[in-house]
């Protein structure tokens, strides 16, 4: 009984995700069917990622990279571009800039 409120205080507690990689990848194909988002090298997307949010109004951008939280959110990733990708594309998600997002990566 005390393990089982214990999973449900945990539960409870835990963030509500809202964010799924895999409705950013339909997106894209759905809106340029010729870049598959698992196709895009991740250094690729980060270097399109960048382009994207230097793109932005500074307020939008402020925002997005505040959201992202980079440093925080991949702080225990020792190399790779992955992570920060994620965080930035689950950013614009939250931010509702993903439809911008989408087809400035359609664009590129």
């Amino acid at each position: 009984m005390k393990i089982r409120l214990l999973l449900a205080g945990l539960l409870a507690a835990a963030p509500v995700y809202a964010f799924d990689y895999n409705d950013y990848s339909r997106a894209l194909t759905q809106r340029c069917p010729a870049r598959h988002a698992d196709e895009i090298p991740p250094g690729e997307l980060a270097d399109r990622l960048d382009s994207f949010v230097a793109s932005l109004p500074a307020a939008d951008r402020d925002r997005l990279l505040k959201e992202a939280d980079i440093e925080h959110a991949c702080a225990d990733v020792e190399a790779g571009a992955s992570c920060q990708n994620f965080a930035q594309i689950e950013a614009a998600h939250k931010l509702k800039l993903l439809p911008r997002l989408i087809e400035a990566l359609c664009a590129g």
